[in-house]
């Protein structure tokens, strides 16, 4: 139901009674006690803004991406903003190819690039998170990257993860990267809000960069 699935999860009114008691008296007073409330008007300030910044967000990125020539410079686009919204301690993204069955280093922000782009991984027989979202199509959130055994023990080792988000790129179908959200000075519990935003960041990403890996391609032939 729409009041409790939106309005109380996201703290902008008061529960409004069971559904199968709801009236148009308890709904009213709800409505009108939202109204009245100087905490419930600044919670949804906070969002109006939030989604505004989030809207702006992709509006840049769908600018920039429409002019990146390389997979390169669509990927750091996409930094841009994620970095931009949720100013992690390191942004790292990896391209897939699923065909050769391997995610590689090709961006990063906040830890050493030239170490990122030698990494590569197998997906067939590697482990951790990058490779886990290649294979299940899902986000996965850690907040204990430390001990977790969902990651790669030497990537987050060679990053000093705390905690990590991870968001494939889908384009068409087909994996076609992976970003790293990435905390390495405290834990961090991503919401998912913001892993929402950042997987619609991603997929405005995803196209663009498959089709400047295509060019990539054939200019390297």
């Amino acid at each position: 139901f729409l009041w409790r699935s939106q309005v109380v999860k996201l703290g902008l009114g008061p529960k409004a009674g069971l559904l199968r008691m709801l009236s148009a008296r308890s709904l009213s007073k709800a409505i009108l006690e939202c109204l009245g409330n100087e905490g419930y008007k600044r919670k949804a300030e906070e969002i109006a803004t939030e989604r505004g910044r989030e809207a702006d967000a992709i509006s840049r990125l769908s600018s920039a991406l429409s002019q990146a020539q390389t997979a390169e410079e669509a990927a750091r686009s996409l930094l841009d903003e994620v970095h931009a919204l949720l100013e992690p301690d390191a942004l790292l993204l990896a391209q897939v190819d699923e065909e050769l069955r391997t995610a590689v280093g090709l961006v990063a922000r906040g830890v050493d690039e030239a170490w990122w782009r030698s990494v590569a991984l197998a997906l067939d027989s590697d482990g951790g998170a990058i490779v886990s979202v290649v294979r299940q199509r899902v986000q996965i959130s850690v907040y204990d990257a430390v001990t977790s055994t969902s990651v790669n023990r030497a990537l987050a080792d060679a990053v000093g993860a705390k905690s990590a988000a991870f968001v494939p790129l889908l384009s068409e179908g087909d994996v076609v990267g992976v970003l790293a959200v990435v905390t390495r000075t405290s834990h961090r519990s991503f919401t998912a809000a913001e892993l929402d935003v950042v997987q619609g960041l991603a997929s405005e990403a995803a196209l663009a960069l498959g089709r400047a890996r295509s060019n990539d391609a054939l200019r390297a032939a």
